[in-house]
């Protein structure tokens, strides 16, 4: 779903930002702020937000058509809806189970024209069959109620005097219609009939069919020929003008149909963008997933938007919501996270596609300005971001939605994904993910990207996901370095920070420049290990040095000079922080135990040496400034080295 904006990226996380000591641009604030503002309706939604655990019976059948007829009256009290489903049962089946909301009333159930009893409680609608389906029957009914939404979640229904729509996602689906809303079962084919006053469009998913005036009651008509999952299905009602045009994508014709309040709309300003972006994600992914029917956007009473299958529903126009949205149609409609544990498939992959639509088609400034973006949002020294990208809490909007982790840091491991692999191989490689039969137009979990990933760039990404995406946190990257003439020796260690647990294998980059900078050299570390080292050599003679400028990884770096040779340690000062990573030097020497005095000789901390046996992080935090030394009793003898504290 969507994109929201940085200053008010959460509540809580105001404060921090305010902090930064880089401030971004007026224009940048509003080019990514208009995108932001979803997440934090999500996060104010969070107390609304009930999860729903599917029904063992739901599993027995699967669903292949659905016709639904809906009557929507803005300022109305009632929601009025008949819906014909037409189904196959997987098993034998004595009764049909579906998700309704306790405050809709189901008026009547029909199976092949003839009534059947209903049981309705616990947000559960039971249909008793009177025989037993056998397994592998094709058999349909139609179901019939009425009632007033109670609106869930990030406002599964919403009304006024002049405008309705919908927004299901994650559980809201159950609380204006009756449907089965897992993430198991896609609707293979939909439509849609709406009836709405005479003086406002109704709007849906796919194809407008019809257009049938009845005096004070309209009724549109839609067809929707792709599966679908049940919380992409929408409505809308409201005073709007329609647009339709259509654009050639990449040689094939695309109808594009666009719902909005005002005339001319804000969206012809984005229309060039829109196209561009149809054409990039097009030759990066494949098709666009729905190319025989529509894309088009409907304007809606919320701060953000949301992927509403072939039609996006948006609160504004702003050119990376605007990616963002039209990415899900790839990444969330075509392939679906399998659960919302694996939401970051959704998310973290809208969210990095809306960076490469800046990258490609914007002015270079606000790329370099998103990618910063999305790693100070995860990396900032006073952020404390915890949790993993793969949400194991799914129970509330607050965690679910989280955007440092399920927008921003999904956003940026995908993005260091790029540069370990390769755009040779890994744009290839989600093309076949996209397009594996048993995952196109279905639902996915994160093991079947990682498996298609693998088997399509011949790398093995078990420690990756394990770490990037199932844990927690970053590496702080100490790099100490000398100078000789044209060549310089490297050692680098990583500290693991907010909840990171084991080394990160990865690569990064170092940027280093001569005294004038008037010439620089970039060079790769393949980081395999604490206490590697490497050497370099260039064609001018180096003088200072940048870790990874061009915001590449997911790493902090901090430098300090490489020891003479026979100092047996290496401190090493993390910025802004009063946190130190202390580096044996010499082989076979161990720490046996790590301690800290005051000038007084008083020891103040006594410091773990469990993260390795080589090397220790020291946490001088709750100490007050001043000076103070660290001793180091090792295999090889007792080190004291003088700490200032600042």
């Amino acid at each position: 779903m969507v994109r929201k904006a940085l200053f008010i990226l959460l509540l809580a996380y105001n404060n921090l930002l305010t902090l930064k000591a880089q401030h971004v641009p007026t224009q940048f604030d509003q080019l990514m702020g208009e995108a932001h503002q979803c997440a934090t309706s999500k996060f104010r939604h969070s107390n609304r937000l009930a999860t729903v655990t599917s029904a063992p019976e739901q599993d027995k059948y699967d669903l292949h058509y659905v016709n639904a007829r809906w009557t929507a009256f803005p300022g109305g009290t009632m929601l009025n809806g008949r819906i014909v489903y037409h189904f196959k049962t997987l098993h034998s089946l004595d009764s049909f189970e579906l998700d309704l909301a306790d405050g809709m009333l189901v008026s009547q159930v029909l199976h092949r024209q003839q009534p059947l009893g209903w049981n309705h409680r616990q947000n559960r609608l039971r249909i008793g069959f009177p025989q037993t389906l056998s397994a592998q029957t094709v058999d349909s009914l139609e179901v019939s109620y009425s009632g007033i939404p109670v609106s869930t979640g990030f406002g599964s229904f919403y009304s006024d005097a002049n405008r309705i729509h919908t927004l299901s996602q994650p559980y809201g689906a159950r609380d204006w219609w009756p449907i089965k809303q897992g993430l198991s079962d896609k609707i293979d084919s939909l439509d849609v009939a709406l009836a709405v006053p005479f003086d406002r469009v109704g709007v849906s998913n796919g194809m407008l069919t019809g257009h049938f005036p009845g005096g004070f009651t309209d009724v549109y008509t839609y067809r929707h020929r792709y599966p679908i999952a049940p919380y992409l299905v929408a409505i809308a009602v409201g005073p709007y003008t329609v647009h339709d045009t259509t654009l050639v994508v990449r040689g094939k014709n695309l109808r594009m149909e666009h719902h909005v309040y005002t005339d001319p709309p804000k969206w012809i300003e984005q229309m060039g963008n829109l196209h561009g972006m149809l054409n990039l994600f097009t030759d990066l992914f494949g098709e666009y997933p729905f190319i025989k029917e529509k894309y088009g956007h409907t304007e809606f009473a919320w701060g953000g938007g949301m992927e509403h299958q072939t039609n996006s529903f948006m609160g504004n126009y702003g050119f990376e919501l605007t990616a963002h949205e039209l990415a899900h149609m790839w990444f969330g409609d075509k392939v679906t996270c399998g659960t919302w544990s694996d939401i970051w498939l959704n998310e973290g992959f809208a969210t990095w596609m809306s960076g490469l639509a800046i990258e490609k088609l914007l002015d270079p400034y606000w790329y370099s300005r998103w990618k910063w973006l999305q790693k100070d949002i995860v990396t900032h020294p006073v952020s404390g971001i915890r949790g993993s990208i793969y949400r194991t809490d799914t129970s509330s909007s607050s965690t679910l939605f989280f955007y440092p982790l399920t927008y921003a840091k999904a956003a940026a491991v995908l993005h260091q994904l790029r540069y370990q692999l390769g755009d040779d191989k890994l744009f290839p490689a989600l093309k076949q993910y996209l397009q594996r039969p048993d995952l196109s137009y279905q639902f996915a979990r994160t093991p079947d990207l990682k498996q298609t990933l693998e088997l399509h760039t011949g790398t093995d990404l078990t420690d990756y996901f394990q770490k990037w995406v199932y844990g927690e946190g970053y590496p702080l990257v100490g790099v100490s370095y000398r100078v000789n003439g044209r060549y310089v020796r490297t050692l680098t260690s990583q500290v693991p920070v907010n909840g990171a647990v084991g080394f990160f294998k990865m690569k990064f980059p170092l940027r280093f420049y001569n005294a004038t900078r008037t010439d620089s050299a970039d060079v790769w570390i393949q980081h395999q290990q604490n206490g590697q080292e490497n050497q370099f050599g260039f064609n001018f003679e180096p003088d200072s040095v940048a870790f990874d400028p061009d915001n590449l990884v997911l790493a902090r770096g901090s430098f300090t000079p490489l020891p003479e040779q026979g100092d047996p340690i290496v401190i090493i000062h993390q910025p802004n922080s009063k946190r130190i990573l202390v580096q044996l030097t010499n082989s076979g020497n161990e720490m046996k135990r790590a301690w800290v005095t005051n000038v007084e000789g008083k020891q103040v901390l006594e410091v773990a040496t469990s993260l390795s046996t080589d090397m220790l992080e020291v946490d001088l935090s709750n100490q007050q400034n001043g000076i103070y030394f660290l001793r180091l009793e090792t295999s090889q003898g007792t080190i004291i080295r003088k700490v200032a504290v600042y």
